[in-house]
């Protein structure tokens, strides 16, 4: 049945408290385009130059008045703006506008891109801009605080000569290795401009995964930024590949180079382990009994024991599934026990450090981010011990809580107890999950709650992650892993994100 056109109307359907899917309508219809203000010409001559086909966008935003801009953009779209130029457009403003470093904290506006665009590439046709707009506004609210930071930009690239591609490499991984930023920066260009995305790709996720300084947020930027750019195209990469070595060059006051931290030595201790091991292929299927014993293996041994044993198992060739089962399975516990930041982090970490496995095309290298996730999610679980435990039991053993005489379960029932009990909310979903097979019903619930609930960068990267990962996670553990998220995730009663209903308002 088509829905009211009354915008008011259909706000009350889709802001309504309690909603479970948050009915839609039909939001984008036609309207006139109307003029749009002028953007000034005057730009720092020192900022890094963009393609002609998305600069005037980038402009947009970036010079646009944040209590102005949505309107403009709202108009825009009318008029018929591609999404897709939306997406490139917040993304490089914020790579050459937010400086990151730290890397998190403002420059989530970057980091936060990825989950947006995942959010509006599942939502319904009309509201797949909703997320967009939340992201724009994120870019201008970091882009206010960068400015009182000092207004940081990237400046226009140095590539040097033009060099092959091996000669290139050799450049960019000598100055990472030395932790030298100008040299670093130069030869991300020459990345960009002169070798193959592949190439590229599978020297910053080395250098993004190498210590966990910043809690993951490298992994995160090198593998979110990523997945945008397949999205933008090449022609992009330069600002983005720059940001990146940029970013994974953050040290803090200590030298790495010149000494021997903490943060280090779990990658120089996995590159000793594989360089003793003989690592078979990767082979068979995923082991439900080797997953559980990696598990219970993990909440309690050091960092070094537990890169030693998973390299153990690389070395008669169990399949990849299961180490990367029990990887995921124990950040999502880390979460169930602890809903807070630390946790969090332990898993949109391992979702970048994963699909990083999954891309790199050097099997020592997918070998060694593996290893490198097992001794960070030590680091997690020791850090997080500081913060507030909810009594619930471990992820392969808690029950099912079934609502109702003879098992039957609702979806509202289910989403509402995120409202009001952590650990019944995962017990429900966990039941509902056995009763609905497959379990798109939920699964696309949690994706609309994201954008439609989510009040920060943190609630929309965590739904990318653990939304992507139910499917990459074996299907034994699926619903366990996806229960987990219950954890977290925001409910049906939580407050309407203001930017996502003004946008609502404005596009209907």
């Amino acid at each position: 049945m088509r829905a009211s056109s009354h915008p008011d109307h259909q706000r009350r359907r889709l802001l309504g408290a309690g909603g479970a899917l948050l009915a839609g309508g039909e939001w984008l219809r036609a309207s006139p385009a109307h003029a749009l203000p002028a953007v000034s010409d005057r730009r720092p001559a020192d900022l890094v130059s963009l393609t002609p086909d998305i600069a005037p966008l980038v402009r947009l935003i970036e010079d646009t008045p944040r209590d102005r801009l949505l309107p403009i953009l709202a108009d825009r779209v009318r008029a018929g703006l591609p999404l897709d130029a939306a997406l490139a457009a917040v993304q490089l403003a914020g790579v050459r506008n937010i400086q990151p470093r730290p890397v998190g904290f403002k420059f989530h506006a970057v980091l936060v891109v990825h989950a947006a665009h995942e959010a509006a590439r599942h939502a319904p046709a009309n509201e797949r801009w909703l997320p967009l707009f939340w992201a724009i506004d994120e870019f201008k609210s970091s882009q206010l605080v960068d400015v009182r930071a000092g207004d940081w930009s990237m400046g226009p690239a140095d590539a040097g000569t033009r060099r092959s591609a091996p000669a290139i490499v050799a450049e960019f991984s000598a100055a990472m290795d030395a932790w030298d930023a100008s040299r670093a920066d130069r030869g991300a260009a020459a990345l960009a401009r002169d070798g193959s995305p592949q190439v590229a790709f599978d020297t910053l996720a080395r250098y993004a995964a190498r210590d966990l300084r910043d809690i993951g947020h490298k992994a995160i930027h090198v593998a979110n930024g990523w997945r945008v750019l397949q999205s933008i195209g090449w022609r992009h990469a330069e600002p983005m590949l720059r940001s990146m070595a940029y970013a994974a060059l953050n040290r803090g006051t200590l030298d790495p180079a010149l000494g021997d931290f903490a943060e280090d030595r779990p990658w120089h201790a996995s590159e000793a382990l594989l360089r003793a091991s003989r690592p078979v292929p990767f082979g068979g299927d995923a082991d439900m009994a080797t997953t559980a014993a990696l598990l219970d293996m993990l909440r309690s041994a050091n960092a070094a024991d537990a890169t030693r044993i998973f390299v153990g198992h690389c070395e008669r060739g169990v399949a990849l599934a299961t180490l990367t089962d029990a990887c995921h399975l124990f950040a999502a516990e880390l979460l169930m026990k602890r809903p807070s930041i630390v946790p969090l982090h332990a898993v949109t970490t391992t979702n970048a450090l994963h699909y990083a496995a999954r891309t790199v095309s050097d099997d020592h290298l997918r070998r060694m981010l593996v290893l490198q996730n097992v001794a960070f999610l030590v680091m997690f679980r020791d850090l997080s011990l500081r913060e507030f435990e909810q009594p619930i039991a471990l992820i392969d053993r808690f029950a099912p809580e079934f609502s109702g005489p003879g098992r039957q379960q609702g979806i509202t029932d289910t989403l509402a107890e995120l409202d009001r009990d952590r650990r019944r909310a995962c017990a429900k979903a966990l039941a509902w999950q056995a009763l609905n097979e497959p379990p798109r019903l939920l699964v696309t619930a949690l994706r609309r709650l994201v954008y439609h609930k989510g009040r920060d960068a943190h609630d929309y990267k965590l739904g990318a992650a653990m939304l992507e990962d139910f499917g990459n996670v074996s299907p034994a553990w699926r619903a366990r892993y996806l229960a987990a998220y219950a954890a977290y995730a925001n409910g049906p009663a939580s407050p309407a994100n203001p930017v996502v209903a003004d946008a609502i308002a404005r596009l209907s």
